[in-house]
């Protein structure tokens, strides 16, 4: 067997809880179980195929139990934090149509993470933001993170090249009332391939809430009820955006609909 000799690199890392993973063992949803996890695998060598081969090799993705652990490189490719924005807007949407709720945090910082082994200072301040800080079902993030990737970003870039990455950076994100920021999960339209599967999701998404708001458990409908002012804050954004917008006026009364009473 050989030797593991750990040896610590700066990354961006990410760890996700999946909220309700206990019950799923315990009533055997074997599928549900598979589906989490391909969701977070698939999506991973997604993007693993966009990028070079020293990308590739650096990107680690890990299965506890109830949790994933996704590091990505600060060294090897510009826009890291973006990409695992973007990876878990993905997973956050697919999931969450299916009733499944995630809860995280994310950090810069020291690591290794090698196939299943990790240890470092990045992936327990991830842990703790997960842990004790995140609290609803939302990913979060501080601002220092946001600025380390700032930071790592190629300085052969121009700083308009910089302005836009932390533009695009910042579209992903909701500042909430803590001072944390979280992914702005229902704000995502840019991500779905087109507007109509966009609002197909939101369609999906509304009656996923509307069932568990009223949930016997007492800390399951905490969970909804963010969620729903969440989805909700999103919905009279949209509606008021296209209230002033010729060409999407038509959507106007759809995105009303959508609001959670």
């Amino acid at each position: 067997m050989d030797e593991i000799e750990i040896q610590y690199e700066d990354k961006f890392v990410a760890f996700v809880d999946i909220l309700g993973f206990k019950n799923m063992v315990i009533n055997n949803e074997i599928d549900k179980i598979t589906m989490i996890t391909r969701a977070f695998q698939e999506r991973v060598l997604i993007n693993k195929k966009d990028h070079d081969i020293n990308f590739d090799k650096n990107v680690e993705i890990t299965s506890i139990s109830d949790s994933i652990i996704i590091s990505y490189p600060a060294s090897d490719y510009n826009g890291q934090l973006l990409y695992l924005l973007l990876d878990l807007i993905y997973i956050q949407l697919n999931l969450l149509s299916k009733g499944i709720l995630l809860r995280g945090g994310i950090s810069f910082g020291e690591v290794y993470h090698k196939g299943n082994i990790i240890v470092g200072p990045a992936y327990l301040d991830a842990y703790a933001l997960e842990h004790e800080i995140a609290i609803y079902p939302r990913i979060i993030l501080n601002e220092s993170v946001i600025n380390s990737s700032i930071n790592n970003y190629d300085p052969v870039h121009s700083s308009s090249d910089s302005k836009e990455y932390l533009n695009h950076v910042l579209s992903c994100l909701h500042r909430c009332e803590d001072g944390f920021y979280c992914i702005d999960i229902f704000n995502q339209e840019q991500e779905c391939d087109d507007l109509a599967s966009y609002n197909e999701l939101l369609s999906k998404v509304k009656p996923v809430i509307e069932l568990n708001i009223s949930n016997k458990d007492i800390k399951v409908q905490q969970k909804y009820n963010w969620l729903k002012n969440q989805f909700n804050r999103v919905m009279r954004k949209l509606r008021l955006a296209c209230s002033h917008d010729s060409d999407y006026k038509v959507y106007e009364e759809f995105y009303s609909s959508l609001i959670i009473e």
